[in-house]
């Protein structure tokens, strides 16, 4: 007799709601026992595949195998008892057993059975009139499992998006650049009069900036690998992470050295209230370091030559921004100041985007034109995986690579861009009016 899950071509087939309940009771367990087996069937096929775009769907399916199984195992239990139960009234009151109910209840256990009695054990039932948790061991295993993994808090690569990214088709970058000894000499002169005499002039140098390589690896057990699918999906997300962070990182604190980027730090003027180009010292009633993001974007502009530059982002500390700034109240007990915004989750000072960053220290600040640094992208992050790595191959090892290589790049003529604040509360001080 054809079974209903079975379909035209003889593969497994999900019966419906109404099916499954129309379905005769002594079938359910032979249709589960047929879904357990088609599922186990894609599982392995899957993790056969060559493609890994298939551990999501591979997850999804182990939960609905452990779910089955523990319908079934719970179904099983549960029967038992029951027999248990009735065989244990029927013992005490000194009738004849009749084992046919128990056996019906074990039936989808039959295989088990088969291999203890060909080893010659024997199989013994004890009749308990009551059923505990005790009766149960490592219950854990029959847990509801949540489907993935939860990760621990990380950053978010913010700097990266920031720049425009340059490609790099060699390990060095040239650039043409003017120096700052350029004359302009135009003059007003007399009509008609000779002699006029300009002395108008340019130089201009080649400079040549190398790229930083960054990179992290790890070596993975293959029988792990193996044994899990989820783990090299996991460890690229890893290194992938590893390898971003710390570029991240270099572009706001690198030393500009041949294993360390060139970064906002490294090019950034010192603010100074006492600038002689804008001088803002003493000029600000009530300061505060909204006022401090303002005036130093003023002395970035006044640098420009009010024409170059315009500051368009603020890298700040949170929790300076947090106490300096959110929290600050005027006389009347008010929150409100105008100049500060927030949208679509970003706060704004005037037109200035605040960035803030867990690698800012406490009492720092930045302020830039972001459109003029650029990251030199070499190449694009890469990912390998190998075993020629010392012993690996022999001791069944693989090594995951990940690799970036780029540099920062702000050109010379535009270093003024950017502006450091190293100690925000003596700066804001400096700019109060008394």
């Amino acid at each position: 007799m054809k079974k209903e899950w079975i379909n035209a071509d003889g593969m497994f087939q999900y019966l419906k709601a109404q099916q499954l309940e129309d379905l005769a009771e002594e079938l359910h367990a032979e249709y589960k026992e047929a879904e357990a087996a088609h599922i186990n069937s894609r599982i392995k096929a899957l993790e056969g595949a060559d493609s890994n775009d298939h551990t999501k769907e591979i997850e999804e399916l182990k939960q609905s195998l452990f779910k089955l199984q523990t319908e079934q195992f719970d179904t099983m239990k549960n029967n038992i008892v029951a027999m248990g139960k009735e065989l244990a009234s029927i013992k005490e009151a000194g009738k004849e057993v009749d084992m046919t109910p128990f056996k019906t209840a074990i039936v989808g256990f039959e295989d088990s059975l088969k291999a203890l009695k060909t080893g010659g054990s024997s199989v013994e039932f004890e009749i308990k009139a009551d059923v505990t948790y005790a009766d149960l061991t490592h219950t854990g295993q029959l847990d509801q499992v949540a489907a993935g993994i939860s990760d621990a808090p990380k950053k978010r690569v913010r700097l990266f998006e920031l720049f425009r990214k340059i490609p790099m088709t060699t390990e060095t970058y040239s650039y043409l650049s003017q120096k700052d000894s350029v004359l302009r000499d135009a003059q007003g002169v007399a009509k008609c009069a000779k002699g006029f005499s300009s002395t108008t002039k340019e130089e201009i140098e080649i400079v040549r900036i190398n790229d930083v390589k960054i990179k992290d690896d790890v070596d993975l057990c293959r029988d792990y690998m193996d044994d899990f699918s989820w783990v090299e999906a996991r460890y690229r997300l890893l290194l992938s992470d590893s390898v971003m962070f710390e570029m991240d990182r270099q572009l706001l604190l690198g030393l500009n050295t041949g294993t360390s980027m060139n970064s906002i730090d490294a090019v950034s003027s010192e603010f100074s209230a006492l600038n002689v180009d804008a001088p803002v010292g003493a000029t600000i009633e009530k300061a505060n370091m909204a006022d401090l993001i303002l005036a130093m974007a003023t002395q970035v502009d006044v640098l420009g030559k009010l024409a170059s530059f315009n500051v368009n982002s603020a890298v700040v500390n949170k929790l300076n921004w947090f106490i300096l700034v959110e929290s600050k109240k005027d006389t009347q007990g008010r929150y409100l100041d105008p100049r500060i915004s927030k949208i679509n989750g970003n706060y704004y000072v005037g037109d200035i985007l605040v960035i803030p960053l867990p690698d800012v220290a406490e009492n720092t600040l930045y302020v830039m034109d972001s459109t003029k640094g650029s990251i030199l992208d070499r190449k694009k992050q890469t990912l390998r995986i190998s075993t020629e790595n010392g012993t690996n191959f022999a001791d069944e090892f693989i090594t995951m690579m990940s690799t970036v290589r780029a540099q920062f790049l702000v050109e010379q003529n535009h270093a003024n861009a950017f502006m450091k604040c190293s100690d925000v509360a003596t700066a804001v001080s400096a700019i109060n009016k008394p």
